[in-house]
């Protein structure tokens, strides 16, 4: 799969460029102080993260087949758009699990020798992001959990504070571990750090010292930016044996609102549908660790097996402000006959929001109240819900889905994709 074949890069004005992802967030580059530096937007401009690449210094850049491109006599950056991928293409995963779903950015830096250091650090500016490294897997956790390598200890960047209705999941973009590869194809994984979760200030990328002391130069390096709002890992929502109930935390926001549908992203491992219900609980409303039933269950019959966004009619339940609902969903591990076969909901790690997961939920009739307490290390599962705000009874010409621009200031309405 090409990264060029569908995003493109435009010129805007002397050394300034810019292209759409498939959500239509922007994505600025610039070339500026002899060096190049980028901006992804999100919701208009509530939330950004903008990275300054000072690797090289170059008196002239040249923008050619859609790629910004500077050069010095030891190394190279170029920065362009990346298309939708899976891993199995990227790089061979058995899984093959697709990622950059709305597209993305990638920069690569070229070494035409060896470099005096093993890492380099990335400047950023960000505004209203909380980034959170994903761990990587325990051998207990590979039997429950799929997490691509490339996933493994990388960064899901999230809003600090929004989601649902127009923020969906909440998330921005992900940040995935590079590769390093040799002029011979020799890779090595590198790892990344920042220097604090809330809107960080660097990105250190570091290379495996013996990769670059056994490499053929040049080596190229490649941080990827992938646009999305899904999570970067996948976890059972039913076994062939169990249902598993699962759900994150939210807490309403003012002024409130009245719950029009659920949509939660969904897949199955091997030529699998799977019945799912979802539901909406109180957090703690019968005393802690006991959470009182809202809205739900709610039934879709065959799933499908390929990865989607699977949505669940509501019947305009009250959403009050303040309070913590849990929005969860389980599958019915009777559709799941071959051992082995799970049927999934994808999640990141992320310590902002409690978390359950009961591992022998009851499918047939989902336990009320449901009774479980937070995990200890917190998931956020790929899961929103679409509400109308209280009091709101406006019409705009050419909104096909009123409830999913309440609340957006009139500038950024043209930003939202249910307006015509």
């Amino acid at each position: 799969m090409s990264a060029l074949e569908k995003l493109k890069t435009f010129k805007d004005k002397k050394d300034k460029y810019y292209f759409k992802a498939k959500d239509y967030s922007h994505i600025d580059i610039e070339y500026v102080d002899k060096s190049l530096k980028f901006k992804l937007h999100k919701w208009g401009k509530e939330a950004s993260v903008e990275v300054s690449l000072p690797m090289v210094e170059a008196d002239t850049h040249t923008f050619i087949e859609n790629k910004i491109e500077i050069e010095d006599s030891k190394k190279k950056i170029r920065v362009y758009p990346i298309d939708t991928r899976s891993t199995g293409d990227f790089y061979g995963d058995s899984d093959d699990i697709i990622q950059c779903h709305d597209g993305g950015l990638r920069y690569d830096i070229k070494y035409f020798e060896m470099p005096p250091t093993n890492f380099f650090d990335t400047p950023l500016m960000c505004r209203n992001t909380r980034w959170t490294k994903q761990p990587f897997l325990t051998q207990e956790e590979m039997d429950r959990i799929i997490r691509p390598l490339n996933v493994e200890g990388s960064y899901a960047v999230y809003h600090t504070t929004k989601k649902h209705n127009q923020y969906t999941t909440g998330k921005i973009v992900h940040v995935y571990r590079p590769i390093a590869e040799d002029a011979l194809g020799n890779k090595a994984w590198c790892d990344i750090e920042v220097d604090r979760p809330i809107d960080p200030t660097n990105m250190r990328v570091t290379i495996p010292q013996q990769f670059l002391d056994e490499a053929i130069y040049p080596v190229t390096i490649d941080p990827d930016f992938g646009e999305t709002g899904i999570g970067g890992s996948q976890g059972a929502i039913a076994t062939s044996t169990v249902a598993v109930r699962v759900g994150s935390a939210w807490t309403m926001p003012a002024p409130g609102g009245t719950a029009n549908y659920m949509r939660a992203y969904l897949n199955g491992e091997t030529d699998v549908t799977c019945d799912c219900k979802i539901l909406i609980n109180q957090k703690d409303s019968g005393g802690a660790g006991t959470h009182g039933q809202i809205a739900g269950p709610v039934e879709n019959l065959d799933c499908v097996e390929a990865a989607h966004w699977e949505e669940f009619t509501l019947g305009g339940e009250l959403l009050t402000q303040g309070v913590v609902y849990i929005l969860n969903i389980l599958g019915n591990p009777d559709d799941l006959s071959v051992k082995g076969n799970d049927y999934q909901c994808a999640f990141d790690v992320d310590g902002a929001v409690d978390s359950y997961l009961d591992g022998i939920g009851n499918y047939p009739a989902p336990d009320n109240p449901f009774v479980d307490n937070p995990e200890g290390t917190t998931w956020d599962y790929s899961i929103f819900v679409n509400y109308s705000v209280a009091g709101w009874s406006g019409k705009i010409a050419g909104v096909t889905d009123p409830a999913a621009i309440a609340g957006v200031a009139k500038a950024d309405i043209a930003e939202v994709k249910s307006v015509a």
